[in-house]
């Protein structure tokens, strides 16, 4: 399964490296076997990955040449790391986001300058790898859009997206049904404007070509979540590809971003799909 599923991988990035459009039964195989790896995630989804999930896992995991890796080495140095809110302050987070009913947590360090980490405490009693894995995955997929139409950089971007395996000396213990964390990921720091200043440049920034830029990744990535909240702006005045969970989903939803639109960019905006 495992060199059917790399090959059409494979085949996907050669197609969208050569600038070429996916007709609709190339989506259709693709959809497909995004299908199967989601049936696969099913069967293996004890938090703690064996050795036949850590194959599908492997590709995402940031490199050891990579400047980060020693410093997320560093910070899990020592255990306990995710235990708490509390003890991720004390380890040198600031947390941006942490929402209390799954234990989700959006941090960043200053050892780990313009990257982010996505994490649940230890406390959480759900898997969240195959999650992480979707999320990597996924924007792979956008950049190699937004590559395979250099115009479309100009106007859109993507975060960088790698999950680090946590060290098992630094894991939490199992306790009253809880899992702790064996994978977080860490994310590129897209610096997004606050939420007030995205509805107003959705408003006012957007031109044809802008228009033309976003809609192409949209549709070609099957990014299929399209909520603004998915999709704000960064400083840079480009357009952030965040949350690339849901992508090689079709169809997508162009029209959820519609009312967000100056009345005369809603016309064009339509006209595009």
């Amino acid at each position: 399964m495992w060199s059917h599923l790399l090959f059409s991988t494979f085949m996907f990035y050669l197609l969208l490296s050569s600038g070429l459009d996916l007709s609709a039964s190339d989506q259709s195989v693709i959809h497909s076997e995004f299908n199967e790896l989601a049936v696969f995630e099913k069967r293996h989804s004890d938090n703690f990955a064996d050795e036949e999930d850590l194959k599908l896992i492997e590709p995402y995991l940031i490199p050891e040449g990579h400047r980060m890796k020693a410093a997320l080495d560093a910070i899990f140095s020592k255990g306990g790391v995710l235990k708490s809110p509390e003890a991720m302050k004390t380890a040198g987070f600031k947390l941006l986001l942490y929402r209390t009913g799954r234990g989700l947590v959006v941090a960043k360090h200053p050892l780990l300058k313009n990257y982010l980490v996505k994490t649940y405490l230890d406390s959480a009693t759900h898997v969240d790898w195959t999650s992480w894995v979707r999320r990597a995955k996924g924007a792979r997929l956008v950049q190699a859009c937004i590559d395979a139409k250099p115009r479309s950089a100009q106007y859109t971007k993507v975060p960088q997206k790698w999950i680090y395996h946590i060290p098992l000396e630094a894991r939490g213990k199992i306790k009253d049904g809880n899992l702790p964390r064996e994978f977080l990921l860490l994310v590129e720091d897209m610096r997004l404007v606050s939420k007030e200043k995205n509805e107003e440049l959705y408003k006012t920034f957007f031109s044809e070509k802008s228009l033309q830029a976003l809609y192409y990744v949209v549709n070609k990535s099957g990014y299929s979540d399209c909520h603004i909240g998915n999709l704000p702006f960064s400083t840079d005045g480009k357009i952030a590809f965040i949350d690339t969970e849901y992508t090689n989903i079709w169809p997508v939803h162009p029209q959820w971003l519609t009312k967000w639109f100056s009345p005369k960019r809603q016309v064009y905006w339509e006209k595009l799909f």
